[in-house]
């Protein structure tokens, strides 16, 4: 796989549990995928922190960066800004936020752990509590 881009929404409504859980699938992502590159973006209503790792920084664990409100298009704007044009972009949210204020191009996975309402990309539940 060549390059990928995992977002993480680290607005203040995703807590330590949640975040671990979305470590989890970002190891298996890393491990599993094996990319190029994988750059993670913690975003809650804007950019708060970039990573990149290549699948020899495996296992990694993720640190929150964040805890405002919620907004998914800066982790956009950030990929077209300095022109990562990853094959697909995996955003780990509870998914409350302003996915139906714009569209995104890019390959794009929601795994949520809330609601499942979005009108783009593909969605994947998560249940935490199961």
């Amino acid at each position: 796989m060549g390059v990928a881009v995992l977002a993480i929404d680290t607005s203040m409504s995703i807590d330590d549990e949640e975040l671990a859980i979305y470590s989890g699938h970002f190891n298996r992502i890393l491990e599993t995928c094996n990319p190029e590159k994988l750059y993670v973006i913690y975003c809650d209503a804007e950019v708060q922190h970039v990573d990149e790792f290549v699948p020899e920084d495996y296992p990694v664990k993720l640190e929150m960066h964040g805890g405002g409100g919620t907004q998914f298009h800066p982790v956009f704007e950030y990929i077209d800004a300095h022109d990562l044009d990853p094959e697909v972009v995996v955003y780990m949210t509870d998914g409350y936020g302003n996915q139906h204020e714009f569209t995104s191009t890019y390959d794009t996975v929601w795994l949520t752990t809330g609601t499942t309402d979005f009108s783009w990309g593909k969605v994947i539940e998560f249940d935490i509590n199961a």
